[in-house]
């Protein structure tokens, strides 16, 4: 028997745009340290004021530069020296900057090649290369070797933008499931509900993500108005922060739920939170998959959440959870209704939707998976 060839190293550039820190910069951690723990050597290039750089710049050799669009020559040409010093010659572009930045180093040497993710579910277009939505110059070049798609939604946002299905890989994100393992759930319930002032019978909707309009934390409140006239005794929960901050706590006075709904700001103990939850409810206009329901099936939430983008590839409606039209306040507090009456129901979706996520969305399958397409990638070498 031939004996099998060991596995190259292999020298990767992460670069990560964004200065705050969200589901996206988790996965490009995950990713990180699980390439590191393979014997690989990942890089990272992000902004000197980013979150990641702070968490992550110590752990792997790292770059600070700036991500601004008018600093895109000098970048490039600062990152084209680092990949030279490095012998770096595979690049993964995790945003729309990345991605122009990708392309640079491309052109720079010819030998490099690009990844990009894509993380989000609209259609694709925009940026300082693009000449119109659907036939930007970024998309259509072949200097991007593969596109990786973290759903297969977004896989079909890609093709519809005229990306060859030959060029793009779904590889879907990820959470780890160690963090939720050794809590107990009785004991978290227990002291949410005294954080809030509650009574233990009081039955705990929630979710923990920014707060953004793509998150449509509105249309819950909404919900939340409809479900209060239903007479049922229930306290909606939001962990978070972010721009619709102000807008929300308004909206939480016009629909007099002060007694209903409580903000508790960014908190650091999510998995705690979670496993305090009875119900998790993401009412999302747009998600290119949502990590954050992943994390709440590792805690054992039943779930709500909005039919749209990669979330029904987490939640399949009446097995692991339930699926709610956007925008319809009317119906998310009918399958919230629903849910709050039926516990049975709540514990087999619950349980049904911690075994789908830990069958299909485990680490170990996100970091193989994408190890897969940059050795396929060099290879076939696309970006010649």
């Amino acid at each position: 028997m031939s004996e099998v060839a060991p596995q190259k190293s292999l020298r990767v550039l992460h670069i990560a745009s964004e200065k705050t820190w969200r589901g996206g910069e988790n996965q490009i951690r995950l990713l990180m340290e699980g390439m590191k723990s393979r014997g690989h050597e990942p890089f990272l290039a992000a902004d000197p004021a980013s979150a990641i750089l702070s968490r992550l710049g110590q752990t792997f050799p790292s770059v600070a530069v700036s991500m601004a669009r008018l600093s895109w020559g000098l970048t490039v040409l600062r990152l084209h020296r680092f990949c030279q010093r490095h012998g770096i010659f595979l690049i993964d572009a995790h945003s729309s900057k990345a991605h122009d930045l990708g392309l640079g180093l491309v052109f720079l040497d010819q030998r490099r090649k690009l990844v990009v993710h894509r993380r989000v579910d609209y259609p694709v277009g925009g940026g300082f290369l693009s000449a119109a939505p659907a036939t930007a110059i970024k998309y259509r070049t072949k200097k991007v070797a593969r596109y990786v798609a973290i759903s297969r939604a977004i896989a079909k946002v890609l093709e519809a933008g005229g990306i060859a299905p030959e060029r793009i890989a779904t590889v879907r994100s990820a959470v780890e499931s160690g963090p939720h393992e050794n809590i107990n759930r009785d004991e978290a319930r227990r002291s949410l509900r005294t954080l809030l002032g509650l009574s233990s019978n009081s039955l705990l909707f929630g979710n923990a993500s920014a707060l953004s309009e793509q998150k449509g934390y509105g249309y819950l409140m909404a919900a939340s108005a409809l479900l209060k006239d239903n007479q049922i005794d229930f306290h909606c929960v939001i962990a978070g922060d972010g721009p619709q901050r102000d807008q929300l706590e308004a909206q939480r006075i016009d629909l007099q739920l002060d007694n209903h709904v409580s903000f508790l700001g960014f908190i650091k103990e999510v998995p705690e939170f979670l496993a305090g939850l009875d119900i998790f409810v993401m009412t999302s206009i747009d998600e290119g998959l949502g990590t954050a329901a992943l994390d709440a099936c590792h805690a054992g939430c039943a779930m709500i959440v909005s039919d749209v983008g990669g979330l029904p590839e987490i939640v399949s409606h009446e097995n692991s959870g339930l699926l709610v039209p956007i925008r319809d306040p009317a119906a998310i507090a009918a399958a919230m209704t629903r849910l709050a009456r039926d516990s049975a129901l709540r514990d087999r979706l619950a349980r049904a939707g911690q075994i789908k996520v830990r069958q299909e969305f485990s680490v170990a399958s996100m970091v193989e998976g994408n190890l897969a397409v940059y050795r396929d990638v060099i290879s076939v070498g696309y970006g010649q």
